[in-house]
């Protein structure tokens, strides 16, 4: 099966999961990349605006068609309860290209469920399996066997 794992990380969590992910699965990767800075406090909260406003911001060419892969993994950091709009703008532009979906997340507290409940309505398609880590888990020494739960699921 030709996997791509494709995401969108300011910090670098959702980046370190991501990775991990296609290590376990020897899938491709590829980061979507806004081509507005988000760096600093400024672009924090500009972030979290696009985010709770549904807005599609610009990105950079994808390298990879989604529609070349049986299975896409999705990764997303949760920003105002959903996903981050960079990856908003990557599933409009993609939307019919995708075989199968698998989601993740990583956040500072809440807000899986609704992630993946838009996710799931831009594409029109059920995922899967999804992955949501918080903080926590995303610094707990749990967070390896977490991952190898949800590639399991990907690899049955």
């Amino acid at each position: 099966m030709k996997i791509l794992v494709v995401y969108f990380s300011r910090t670098g969590n959702t980046r370190k999961v991501a990775t991990r992910i296609a290590e376990s699965l020897q899938a491709d990767i590829e980061e979507i990349k806004e081509t507005q800075s988000r760096a600093g406090v400024a672009g924090y909260f500009g972030a979290g605006l696009a985010s709770l406003f549904r807005k599609t911001p610009r990105i950079e060419p994808h390298a990879r068609k989604a529609a070349d892969f049986d299975l896409t993994i999705i990764g997303t950091p949760v920003w105002a309860f959903t996903m981050a709009a960079p990856v908003r703008t990557y599933l409009e532009q993609n939307a019919g290209a995708f075989s199968k979906v698998a989601f993740f997340c990583t956040m500072g507290g809440s807000g899986a469920s609704r992630t993946f409940q838009h996710m799931q309505e831009i594409l029109g398609t059920v995922p899967e399996a999804t992955l949501s880590l918080n903080e926590r888990q995303l610094k707990g020494n749990d967070l390896q066997d977490l991952i190898r739960e949800f590639t399991e699921k990907m690899r049955a």
